[in-house]
């Protein structure tokens, strides 16, 4: 190795040469380079350890920036002792000329700019060397950054679901959709609950009352609802409606003392009502002697609005015999047709009729009679013989009997000269007689109607048929059951 001596004829220190530095440099012991031992001559310059490492700037690719710095740095501290000895060195001989200074300066200038040098071309040949550790970094940072952005996201979502879910809810169309979704559903409890101004009832009626009321009113309609203008959204109010009707109305308020998650308002029904009208009435008619229930509620004399009403029968019985009178009550307010019982003064049941052309209940008088069979089988014989009598085939008298003394009925009957235009026959056949009705107005007065057939025999092969279809009024007398009349 080429040495150059730096030092004047008094200074003994020996110096490395500039070219010293390119293949070679100072081995500090940092571990990472291969001790290459040298034989330094006694009078030569050597390193202080007796050692130098080769290091070959062609492997520099296959070392760190960390490593090529340390080297450089060790490069640098054995400068720095040169020019701690030279500087000692000019000291000891203050001889030395200033050219010699400068000299040092330039050749010191000289070896940073080299140092440089290398350490960009080592950069330049070890590119991903340079940058993996910060590569590394990046790639841990950003994804613990998304990994964080993604839970937080994931939390964020949550929270806006819930916020708007809840948001949903507590919105006032919220409440009226549950109001007219237990329409569509037929939940007519649950409305009436929330009805405010309850429908006035009687004692006839329930709430089941109105809630089959409502059924029928709304039907099959699909109930929505509308806002009623002008809108105001703290103070709601709604129209309910069905098949272009409106049905009720809704108004809503903020309960001010209960609040939803997220301090939204709750909202509650303050006015609810349903456009309802008690739109039937009952009339009933039956003997004053009975007694009447509408829904198994008894009617008292208050709904009683005429009494002593006279029975139409009572002009056929004239003196013979006083029939029950009538009573008539009468029911109004009820949302539904009323079930009408009543009961005669035995009390049994008694089927009750409605008149569709008077529009009254009627309960028929009733039907029991301890000779009621002696009643019918003189009914029967009644209009069987009045039959043949009108047909000529019984004597002029033979319907004295069945008459009460004075009757008009028989006056009438016979100073008729109907007789006398009737089909010629040679015999006549009564069939089928049978009773299709029988009223007992008391146990002394009763009317029988009677249906039968009389048979004609106007040759041997020629028939002909009559149906008749007559009522009686009888009256027990001493001399048994007598018709007061006829009724065709």
């Amino acid at each position: 190795m080429a040495k150059k001596d730096l030092s004047t004829k008094n200074d003994k220190t020996i110096y490395p040469e500039d070219k010293d530095w390119v293949n070679y440099t100072t081995n500090l012991n940092d571990g990472w380079a291969d001790d290459v031992p040298l034989m330094y001559d006694e009078d030569k310059w050597s390193p202080d350890n007796k050692e130098l490492t080769v290091v070959d700037l062609d492997d520099t690719r296959n070392m760190s920036l960390l490593d090529i710095d340390r080297a450089i740095s060790n490069k640098d501290t054995l400068e720095k002792k040169v020019k701690k000895s030279d500087s000692t060195a000019s000291s000891k001989t203050k001889s030395k000329d200033k050219s010699s200074t400068k000299k040092q300066e330039a050749e010191a200038l000289s070896r940073e700019e080299r140092r440089k040098e290398r350490r960009k071309a080592y950069i330049e040949a070890n590119p991903s060397k340079q940058v993996k550790p910060f590569r590394l970094f990046i790639i841990v940072w950003a994804g613990l950054l998304l990994i964080t952005m993604a839970i937080l996201l994931g939390f964020f979502l949550d929270y806006l679901s819930d916020y708007q879910s809840v948001y949903e809810d507590t919105r006032p169309y919220h409440t009226m959709c549950g109001i007219t979704q237990a329409f569509n559903n037929d939940d007519y409890d649950l409305i009436y609950n929330y009805i405010t101004a309850k429908p006035e009832l009687t004692e006839f009626e329930t709430k089941d009352n109105v809630e089959n009321y409502m059924r029928t009113v709304v039907a099959d309609a699909d109930v929505c609802y509308e806002e009623i203008q002008p809108f105001n959204e703290e103070f709601p109010r709604y129209y309910i409606s069905g098949n272009g009707y409106i049905l009720g109305q809704v108004e809503l308020r903020k309960d001010p003392n209960k609040f939803a998650k997220y301090k939204f308002p709750v909202w509650y029904v303050s006015n609810f009502e349903f456009y309802t009208e008690a739109q039937h009435s009952a009339i009933i008619e039956v003997p004053d002697n009975y007694s009447v229930s509408i829904n198994g509620v008894a009617l008292s004399d208050e709904y009683v609005t005429k009494k002593n009403i006279p029975l139409e029968a009572q002009d056929y019985y004239k003196d013979y015999a006083t029939l029950p009178t009538m009573k008539r009550f009468k029911v109004e307010n009820l949302y539904e047709r009323p079930e009408i019982t009543a009961y005669d003064n035995q009390g049994s049941e008694v089927e009750v009729t409605f008149n569709e052309s008077t529009g009254v209940y009627e309960a028929p008088l009733g039907t029991y009679l301890e000779d009621a069979d002696d009643a019918k089988e003189f009914a029967i014989k009644l209009i069987s013989d009045y039959t043949n009598y009108i047909s000529g085939d019984v004597p002029d008298n033979a319907l004295d009997n069945y008459f009460i003394p004075e009757s008009d009925m028989l006056y009438l009957i016979n100073s008729g000269t109907y007789r006398r235009f009737f089909n010629s026959h040679s015999k006549a056949e009564i069939n089928n007689e049978k009773v299709t009705d029988f009223v007992v107005y008391n146990k002394d007065a009763v009317f029988v109607r009677v249906y039968l057939e009389q048979t004609l025999y106007f040759t041997a092969s020629e028939t002909g048929v009559n149906e008749v279809d007559l009522g009686v009024y009888l009256i027990r007398t001493d001399n048994g059951w007598k018709a007061c009349t006829i009724q065709y």
